[in-house]
């Protein structure tokens, strides 16, 4: 099992950074949280490593990651792209990293240095994915990961008298 850690920013968020290595496999950390914070990791040879995120990228669709170690010998950082990311471009000191699929992950296998900086952004338009069953006739929005959400607290009027949706016209306009 690999090594799990918190972001110190957001400590709710377990999970989000791993070791590889654990089990004879590479050596490296796989970065799977996208959100603002720095968390603190250690190498399977004990070297500790230190990622910061400058900002929420599943809710701004950008950050800038920063990876800080004092490791001589190059590890492997598995980033997670979010299937949910469209477009997704990383770049490592300005310059991009290709073949970036949504839903993978990135690997890089560097010497890092305190300078090294990487980029990455990706576009979160509204999608729709249409009701089944109960909820025929209905659909869910959502932007990224987040489900956009109808609060009838915070809303007054009668949700039965929301017009129904036309996932055509819907579609038509790139929805889908």
């Amino acid at each position: 099992a690999g090594v799990e850690l918190l972001l110190r920013e957001q400590p709710a968020r377990a999970r989000h950074v791993k070791r590889l290595g654990d089990n004879g496999g590479p050596d490296g950390l796989v970065l799977n949280w996208l959100g603002a914070g720095h968390c603190d990791a250690t190498l399977a040879d004990g070297t500790p490593v230190t990622i910061s995120s400058s900002d929420d990228a599943w809710r701004s669709g950008r950050t800038e990651l920063m990876v800080e170690t004092a490791a001589k010998n190059s590890f492997t950082l598995r980033l997670r792209i979010p299937v949910w990311a469209v477009t997704p471009r990383l770049l490592l000191n300005g310059q991009r990293i290709p073949d970036l699929t949504a839903g993978s992950y990135a690997v890089l296998n560097r010497t890092w240095s305190e300078s090294d900086k990487l980029e990455l952004s990706f576009e979160l338009p509204v999608r729709f994915v249409p009701g089944a069953n109960e909820a025929a006739g209905k659909v869910s929005l959502y932007r990224g990961p987040l489900l956009l959400a109808y609060d009838q607290a915070q809303n007054t009027f009668d949700e039965d008298a929301i017009p129904p949706i036309n996932l055509a016209k819907l579609a038509e306009a790139g929805g889908v």
